[in-house]
């Protein structure tokens, strides 16, 4: 194996660790900062992260999530012609049906690491609120998809765009109604995943300097 070849399959290996981590990291953080005690917390389910709340009155809330990680300081995972997004996009499109119809409430969530820019489609989709926002949001979806699709040749891009682009207006304005973005600041208290878990985890102050090595016990317990 070429020097070439072999460091391609180690930065390859090394980011899918790192993306592995990030969503265990997540997932944590979803549990200790859950206020209810009727959730469950799912990782690499119906999405990377999935955490179904349970309310008195027996209806079900649900949110997905899809966590992308990068090291790349130029990298952007949402970008407009990414996989990542389109191919979220459609497995969220795909089982819509059935959970419209087990939950209650649905929250489609991307989040990353990285800055996602205003000028992007994921982020325009995810600050769509009112049905004026939900309609121009729409049309540049389709706009943008067509405009990719245009550019390709047969690949999985492509095929991916074309499907979501398939289905009607009404699932896809619900799809944009509910996509929030979740990027750089990824917790409520704008910390990174793990300093905002150390932080629910209420270490009392003499023994704070263990707190690193409490907050890997757990992550390692949970990952076991």
């Amino acid at each position: 194996m070429s020097t070439k070849k072999a460091d391609s399959v180690t930065q390859d290996a090394s980011s899918k660790i790192l993306g592995f981590m990030y969503q265990m990291e997540r997932a944590l953080y979803r549990i200790f900062s859950c206020e209810t005690d009727k959730t469950i917390i799912g990782i690499e389910t119906a999405d990377d992260v999935v955490e179904e709340i349970y309310l008195e009155n027996g209806e079900v809330e649900v949110l997905f999530e899809q966590d992308k990680h990068s090291i790349q300081n130029s990298n952007q995972p949402y970008q407009n012609s990414s996989y990542n997004l389109w191919h979220t996009l459609h497995i969220w499109l795909t089982f819509m049906d059935e959970n419209r119809k087990k939950y209650k409430e649905i929250t489609y969530c991307l989040i990353s690491n990285k800055k996602i820019n205003k000028n992007t489609l994921a982020y325009e989709l995810s600050k769509a609120n009112s049905d004026k926002e939900i309609n121009n949001a729409l049309i540049n979806l389709k706009e943008k998809g067509k405009n990719i699709i245009n550019r390709l040749g047969d690949n999985k891009l492509k095929k991916t765009i074309t499907e979501v682009l398939k289905h009607s207006d009404e699932e896809l304005k619900f799809l944009v109604k509910n996509i929030t973005l979740l990027t750089e600041i990824e917790t409520k208290s704008a910390r990174d995943p793990k300093s905002a878990t150390i932080n629910l985890l209420h270490i009392p102050t003499d023994i704070i300097q263990e707190s690193e090595d409490i907050y890997k016990s757990i992550l390692g317990y949970m990952i076991d």
